[in-house]
Order: C-alpha cells, then sequence, then structure tokens
C-alpha cells in the first residue's frame, strides 16, 4: 500500500486505482478519552483497509461536523456544505490522479452530510466512484460486546473500549458516565448530546476493555471488508450509478 508518508515518486510507480480517506472529528469526549478520539480511530481503520486492498492512504480530515456536540469547548465543526465541498475537491483531485475508486472511512457518526455528496458525485457517472465505509453502523453482533443492553451512543463502553485497543492506553471513565438520556441518534438532529448528559458521555465508558475493544473492531472489520469487497467486485463490473 502507499500512504502520505511516501515520496511523488513511489506514487507515481504504483499502479493501485484505490484510494482511501479517513474522515474524523475533533469534538469532546467527555473527561476520559481526547478530543481527536474519532479521527484516531478512523486513521486506524483507513490503515487496515487500506492495507487489505493495497490502495493509497490520505491522512484523515481531523475536523468535520460536530455540532451535536456544539457549547463544549474545544468541538470545531465544519458546515455540512464545507466537508461536502471538501469532499468533491479531493475526490476530483483523486480522479484526475488516475485512482477509480475512493474508499471515505467515516469515523464520526454525525457526519451525515457524507452520504449526499457521495451520492452526488456517484450519480453523475464520473470515471471515479466513492464507497462510504462507516465504523460507526449499529452492527447486531456489537451489541454481543457490550455488558448492557442500553445506549452507548458516545464515549461509553464501545467507542472507549475501541480506544484503548488501538492506543493500547487505559482511559478512567468519569463518576457520571453511567447516566444517560432515553433518545436515539437520529434525535440528535433536534437534541444535543449535552441535553442527554451533562458530562457528554450518554454511555458506560465504566464497562470498557481492551478484550472488548478488540472484539468490537474485529467484528466491524469482517464486516466492512466482506462490503467493501462485493461492492468494488461490482464496480469492475460495470461502474455505471444508471442502468
Amino acid at each position: 500500500m502507499l500512504d502520505y508518508r511516501q515520496t511523488a515518486v513511489d506514487w507515481a510507480h504504483d499502479p493501485t486505482d484505490i484510494i482511501v480517506l479517513p474522515v474524523g472529528a475533533l469534538e469532546q469526549h467527555g473527561s476520559h478519552l481526547p478530543l481527536d478520539t474519532d479521527t484516531t480511530i478512523a486513521n486506524y481503520a483507513a490503515r487496515i483497509i487500506a492495507e487489505h486492498f493495497q490502495a493509497a492512504l490520505l491522512p484523515a480530515l481531523p475536523i468535520a461536523t460536530s455540532f451535536e456536540h456544539s457549547g463544549y469547548r474545544g468541538t470545531f465543526s465544519l458546515r455540512p456544505e464545507t466537508l461536502m465541498a471538501i469532499i468533491r475537491d479531493l475526490s476530483r483531485e483523486a480522479e484526475e490522479q488516475a485512482f477509480r475508486i475512493m474508499i471515505v472511512v467515516n469515523g464520526h457518526g454525525g457526519n451525515f452530510s457524507l452520504a449526499p455528496v457521495i451520492r452526488d458525485i456517484n450519480r453523475q457517472d464520473r470515471p471515479l466512484k466513492i464507497l462510504l465505509a462507516a465504523l460507526s453502523a449499529p452492527l447486531p453482533d456489537i451489541f454481543a460486546t457490550r455488558s448492557t443492553g442500553a445506549m452507548d451512543m458516545h464515549s461509553g463502553e464501545v467507542e472507549t473500549s475501541i480506544m484503548m485497543h488501538v492506543t493500547g492506553r487505559d482511559y478512567p471513565a468519569p463518576p457520571s458516565g453511567g447516566r444517560q438520556g432515553i433518545l436515539e441518534q437520529p434525535d440528535l438532529n433536534t437534541f444535543g448530546i449535552g441535553w442527554l448528559n451533562d458530562q457528554g458521555v450518554p454511555g458506560h465508558p465504566e464497562l470498557a476493555s481492551r478484550e472488548k475493544g478488540a472484539a468490537a473492531l474485529d467484528i466491524i472489520f469482517r464486516h466492512e471488508i466482506a462490503r467493501l469487497q462485493a461492492r468494488i467486485t461490482m464496480l469492475r463490473q460495470n461502474p455505471r450509478y444508471h442502468h
């Protein structure tokens, strides 16, 4: 695979036509996880995906759309229109460099604007097509890695466990980590994370472990790599959006 630490000569001589773009976020994750948690996880996942497909890896977008975390100092957001424009610009650059498939690895569930801009680019039937890999997809098997059936939306058991595994560090949970609201993720269009939990942690980080993080990532990678492989095969056979 290629990555951004190699030279332009390396990139010029590599025949891959697949490129991977991680998209993270810069937002509060309570008192126990760093602001760049989503970017850290997106980078980790994108590298594994790039290695699997022998693709080129771009550096992560470290700031995206985190309006649901407004009110917490340290959280920064792009407008959805800005994020969409960045995807348009980078996909055009990739297309001009003979890449034909871009995999966008989304590490933040609040980056809702990625899906419509990807759909709009794909429907134009340009030479490059974009696939979206969503690390926060609600896979049923991941629920089995949790100790509770309660909501675990943000900075909770699963996300904290994944960070423990990815970074090799422990993250002591905040005392109020277990207090939760009762809303679902789509409700974040109406209510912010601070409405759910004033500590910014609607979940159970006190139940996290490195073993759970490894198990959750194994499920995510098995699902996403198989799904991406199937879609890449379909695009190789017929890349057109329309019939």
